[in-house]
């Protein structure tokens, strides 16, 4: 048998790509389909099709419809914390909360749909996983950072996990308020609040400056 040149990475047999790739193209079928017509009129056979896929294969690789919308919200997750995180080295400080929170705003106005699919469709108990499914891993990502910040010193002494799950929900919040009731118009109110809200929770407080001490009167006996 023929042995890989030395220098060169032996390439993955197509045996093992294939199901990774199929799957993959399943889930982003998934996810468009769900965004254009909603959770609970979209069918597996429909997804299959636009994936170029059979029914069957669907289900080899997800065993549920329920399944493959917790895997759309763990992608749709991977995707906020890219972008949420662009260009951020870890080793370095936290980046300009402000720049991040525009970004995520950014995403948000440029993908409703991907947004909207968790919070709007009818399956109320099936969107509730997607949606879980979509916040664990957000929270698990940004609760990373969070200690890797905090042990260096940038960051207070904090509990990650807590100070992921508040700052997750205060940003949702605020990207609901706008993207639901569709008020962009309060874009710079929101974001402002959300920065000086943050650093409040998030870095050390800034402890005010020693005050002077007097100098001391001389005592006649010093004279």
């Amino acid at each position: 048998m023929r042995s890989a040149p030395r220098g060169r990475k032996r390439r993955e047999p197509r045996w093992r790509r294939e199901p990774a790739a199929r799957r993959l193209r399943i889930v982003e079928a998934a996810a468009d389909l769900f965004a254009e017509l909603g959770y609970a009129a979209t069918s597996t056979a429909r997804i299959a099709r636009e994936a170029g896929v059979s029914e069957g294969t669907l289900f080899h690789h997800f065993p549920s419809k329920r399944s493959l919308l917790a895997r759309v919200g763990e992608q749709e997750a991977e995707r906020v914390l890219a972008v949420a995180f662009a260009g951020v080295d870890p080793s370095s400080p936290p980046p300009d909360l402000e720049a991040l929170l525009r970004r995520l705003f950014r995403y948000a106005r440029e993908n409703p749909a991907a947004y909207r699919l968790f919070v709007m469709d009818g399956e109320v108990e099936d969107l509730a996983e997607g949606f879980s499914a979509k916040r664990s891993r957000v929270v698990s990502g940004v609760a990373s950072a969070l200690a890797g910040w905090s042990a260096r010193g940038h960051l207070r002494r904090l509990d990650p996990d807590i100070a992921a799950e508040l700052t997750f929900s205060l940003v949702d919040t605020a990207v609901r308020k706008l993207l639901l009731e569709e008020r962009w118009d309060q874009e710079e109110l929101w974001v402002a609040e959300l920065d000086r809200t943050l650093r409040a929770l998030l870095f050390p407080e800034a402890r005010p400056p020693k005050p002077r001490r007097r100098a001391r009167p001389p005592r006649e006996h010093d004279s």
